[in-house]
């Protein structure tokens, strides 16, 4: 089951209230769903900077800004990301943070690992963190963040609690397909096929405006909402054919 950002960040804060916050996450989601920022909050959660601010001269409770991800680094924290030249997680990287975790951290404070594009790590950098996840030291928390969770491996996946997020690039992509598929099954086969073509390639304006509707709107709003909907679709189009163009280069942060 997939969830919001918020409403997973609700969930994992209960299960820390309960002292059941399980060690190791596998958060997963298209690019723009939120997996750094759920990182952050729970970086927060943990360590005790995420709780209410309190509240302001007019009674109104101060909600507590969550930084960006890098910013939350320090000598406890730690995140990785691809360095190499081929975009992947080498294991050194992970046997640096794994001598950071085996340390006692100040105050009780608990220590945390992030490793984001958690695909990209080569296999020796995979089955070097396997024995951290297996017998991770002492309060730690370990978070793994992904666009690509089918690329990792079986046994990496099976000892973490999954946490796939909803939205995203994905969902654009997802919802022009659905509404490709609607407007598709309402023409005859010759027409159909000219519509997938459109979609499929990007398509024309033409093309575009015959899969919307051939006929001039006879008032301005429905022509705007036409528009709107052509590039609703040539955007949800192109960021779907420019993933899979760039899956194995280099990927834009959440």
């Amino acid at each position: 089951m997939a969830y919001l950002a918020d409403r997973a960040f609700e969930l994992i804060a209960s299960a820390q209230e309960r002292g059941r916050l399980a060690h190791a996450f596998l958060i997963s989601g298209a690019h723009g769903s939120g997996k750094e920022n759920l990182a952050a909050r729970m970086i927060q959660l943990v360590n005790g900077a995420g709780k209410s601010g309190g509240f302001d001269l007019f009674g109104e409770p101060v909600v507590v800004a969550t930084p960006p991800l890098d910013e939350l680094e320090s000598g406890w924290v730690r995140i990785i990301r691809p360095r190499m030249k081929s975009r992947r997680i080498g294991v050194d990287q992970i046997r640096d943070l794994e001598q950071t975790l085996h340390l006692a951290a100040p105050g009780g404070a608990c220590k945390v690992g992030v490793i984001t594009e958690a695909d990209r790590m080569n296999d020796q950098a995979a089955n070097a963190f396997l024995k951290t996840l297996e017998e991770p030291p002492r309060n730690t928390l370990l978070l793994l963040l992904t666009a690509n969770p089918q690329r990792l491996l079986p046994t990496v996946i099976s000892r973490c609690t999954r946490l796939p997020l909803l939205g995203g690039e994905a969902l654009l992509a997802v919802a022009a397909g659905a509404v490709v598929a609607a407007l598709v099954r309402t023409r005859p086969t010759g027409e159909g096929a000219r519509s997938r073509g459109a979609i499929t390639h990007g398509g024309d304006d033409e093309s575009l405006h015959h899969l919307v509707g051939r006929h001039r709107p006879e008032r301005v709003d429905e022509q705007r909402h036409r528009q709107t909907l052509i590039w609703e679709i040539r955007e949800g189009a192109g960021k779907a054919r420019d993933r899979a163009v760039m899956e194995d280069g280099p990927m834009a942060r959440d």
